[in-house]
């Protein structure tokens, strides 16, 4: 006796929208400035057939009560996997180049921030809901 089971894959959705600008400014004739911004809306993911869930508090608020219905401390059927998002990241970078004097050395250095849509992007990446 053998069981099949079919999968049917539940279609999500995740924008993510980036903008960024840079300048160079030479502040002398052995140092040149760089900077920039990145400017970076990533969309709430969504669940097409509304199938994402959440709890409907925070965690250490739910009951620990074995008597408590699931119904109770989880909404079920969302259409947006997170409660929230960011609106909009920046993420400002600096830049510099400097030669002491002569022509075959050049220092440089950067630094700036970045931005990822945390751990829920690598969820997301890796997303594959299946209903059997």
């Amino acid at each position: 006796m053998s069981r099949t089971s079919q999968q049917a894959y539940l279609p999500g959705c995740l924008v993510g929208i980036g903008l960024y600008a840079q300048d160079e400014w030479s502040a002398t004739k052995n140092l040149k400035l760089t900077f920039a911004i990145r400017a970076e809306h990533n969309s709430n993911p969504v669940c097409q057939l509304n199938c994402a869930s959440q709890f409907t508090g925070a965690f250490n608020s739910l009951s620990t009560d074995p008597t408590t219905p699931y119904n109770q401390e989880i909404n079920a059927n969302l259409h947006q996997i997170f409660r929230s998002t960011d609106t909009l990241n920046w993420a400002p970078r600096f830049g510099f180049a400097w030669s002491p004097g002569n022509k075959t050395t050049v220092i440089r250095g950067a630094s700036g921030s970045s931005t990822m849509p945390s751990q829920r992007s690598s969820a997301i990446s890796s997303w594959s809901i299946f209903r059997t």
